[in-house]
């Protein structure tokens, strides 16, 4: 048997995040970051030395300090640079991967997601918050960029790192489509979303006023808005609706979608998703091909017969019965 590399799994971990291997910069340092972990612990291990019992010891050691979802992540990013960097360099030998003999730990993963009449209270929570945010002498609402942000993942199903810093110039009126640098690729692929009608009007009456490069600019000159967690959790407590990260918004569109209908490659389209076998179901359709589709599902977000929660009134423009979530929302300031 010819002799091993003596590579230390710090070295191999090295190695492994500086290649990369087509990774996109949001998974890289995801990498990186569980990478940092197994380093701590046994970076000073030779990779030929790696058992399964000290891959199960570290396992168990970073399921009790991280969790379990990081300490699988872990052990994940420990098999793969094992597997591509040790025993291609010859620092291990072939099909010797001791992380495969570790069992995860059993994670049950939900997808949170909101139905469609919580979607509208959302919106008309959206709209009383920016309200709100104007009236001298109260506090608890959010600003116009936060609220139309929100509103804007609702009607259009993008991810919140997609949408918090877009530009001006990524918008296409005329088209009603939006160009984004792909955050899911590495591949620096453009991707095209189309707009519905209440999407483009809210980018309309943004452009209108706009005095920044960018559609939702934070307080700081020439950034984007950078915090949409407290906007959220007033607008979640608002609607009256249960708190889930605001990327449940992404799911709740996928889902109203599915419900009502739309097919699968073009629910893929106007989400944009890029793995290889949503690629391969509807890579052949062109942009216009969802509109149809998109237009009616996002009308029925909007479009809601009236109920008891938009008979309020704001702070100091009269009396008005209020829901719970509602009074809690506003509060005079000291």
């Amino acid at each position: 048997m010819d002799r091993l590399l003596p590579m230390t799994v710090g070295e191999c971990l090295d190695v492994f995040l500086e290649e990369g291997h087509g990774r996109a910069e949001k998974t890289q340092s995801q990498y990186a970051f569980a990478a940092g972990i197994v380093e701590s612990l046994i970076g000073s291990v030779l990779c030929s030395e790696v058992t399964p019992r000290i891959v199960k010891r570290t396992h168990a050691a970073i399921g009790v300090a991280r969790g379990h979802v990081t300490a699988n992540t872990c052990k994940t990013i420990l098999s793969l640079a094992l597997r591509r960097v040790a025993e291609v360099e010859g620092a291990r030998a072939p099909n010797s991967d001791p992380c495969s003999a570790v069992r995860g730990f059993p994670v049950t993963r939900r997808t949170n997601f909101y139905e469609v009449p919580e979607l509208r209270r959302i919106i008309r929570a959206t709209d009383y918050l920016r309200a709100v945010y104007n009236v001298p002498g109260c506090r608890g609402g959010i600003s116009s960029a936060a609220a139309d942000l929100i509103r804007f993942l609702v009607l259009t199903g993008m991810r919140v790192g997609e949408a918090r810093p877009l530009e001006w110039r990524q918008v296409d009126f005329e088209r009603a489509v939006v160009t984004l640098d792909s955050s899911k690729t590495s591949r620096g692929e453009r991707d095209i979303r189309l707009l519905a009608a209440p999407a483009l009007e809210l980018l309309h009456e943004r452009f209108a006023v706009a005095d920044t490069d960018f559609v939702f600019p934070g307080r700081r000159a020439g950034q984007p808005l950078t915090n949409h967690a407290r906007p959220w959790a007033l607008t979640c407590r608002e609607a009256e609706v249960e708190r889930y990260g605001i990327h449940a918004l992404r799911h709740s569109f996928a889902s109203a979608a599915a419900k009502a209908g739309v097919h699968p490659t073009k629910i893929a389209s106007m989400l944009g998703h890029r793995d290889a076998k949503s690629t391969a179901r509807y890579m052949h359709l062109r942009p216009p091909d969802a509109r149809e589709d998109l237009e009616a599902l996002v009308a029925d977000f909007i479009e809601s017969p009236p109920d008891n929660t938009d008979e309020r009134r704001l702070p100091g423009t009269g009396t008005g019965q209020r829901t719970g979530g509602q009074q809690r929302s506003v509060r005079a300031k000291r």
